[in-house]
């Protein structure tokens, strides 16, 4: 495997409080990596540094061998690497369809962006609502058209912000299926997510953060049984 994202040193600090502290990540191209760790341990805000929502005070993010430390959310996503959010955010009063357009994307303009909104949205089994506004959506089906706006990017790595929040067991499935799939066709996922049994079935490593630290990182059943990670999460930092 190679290395497709790598932070060093990253670190940022909101007045005295430190929210990433130091942080040293490597994320393998392929993978599936889940990022856990108590509320407050700075994974957010370690997703909004590496995407371009903050600007780190000291450290180094590198994506497919260019550094993007500093550089614009849209810059960022031009360079192949989308995520979501974990408060969804559609356009309440446009369709299914016209979400999926606003986009920028590279050399894909008209009716050919238009062809492939709707084989993402036929992928992710939205096409029955395509019409439909976003507002109008159920919280599984938000996320899904989140994840379907974020492959318009075609990107090569998406990093995935709780995907189960607020999401029924049957849209829960068709996710967790997607997201598998996604991986399969080549795609590298990076997920926060506080659900284990989501952890356990879809990461191929699972990273913890505490206290704005990288902790451990292994296996999810080496993690589990990693004392560091039993204190963080039983010693009254939830």
């Amino acid at each position: 495997m190679t290395t497709i994202l790598q932070t060093d040193g990253l670190t940022k600090r909101f007045g005295g409080l430190v929210a990433v502290d130091n942080l040293d990540l490597r994320i393998e191209r392929g993978e599936i990596a889940g990022l856990i760790g108590p509320n407050g341990s700075g994974k957010t805000t370690a997703f909004n540094l590496i995407t371009g929502f903050l600007k780190p005070d000291t450290g180094h993010i590198e994506y497919n061998g260019h550094s993007i430390t500093g550089e614009s959310p849209y810059e960022i996503a031009s360079r192949g690497l989308g995520r979501t959010f974990q408060r969804t955010k559609p356009f309440g009063k446009l369709t299914v369809l016209e979400n999926m357009l606003v986009p920028i994307t590279k050399g894909l303009t008209g009716e050919a962006k238009e062809t492939r909104a709707r084989e993402i949205l036929d992928e992710l089994d939205l096409t029955p609502v395509i019409g439909n506004r976003g507002e109008d959506l159920s919280g599984g089906q938000k996320k899904l058209l989140e994840i379907a706006r974020v492959l318009m990017l075609d990107p090569d790595l998406i990093m995935l912000d709780e995907p189960s929040a607020g999401v029924n067991p049957v849209l829960m499935d068709d996710i967790l299926d997607n997201i598998k799939r996604l991986n399969e066709t080549g795609r590298t996922i990076i997920l926060i997510e506080h659900d284990m049994t989501v952890i356990e079935g879809l990461s191929d490593r699972v990273i913890v953060m505490h206290n704005g630290r990288k902790i451990t990182s292994g296996t999810f059943e080496e993690v589990q049984q990693n004392s560091l990670v039993r204190d963080a999460y039983l010693g009254g930092q939830q």
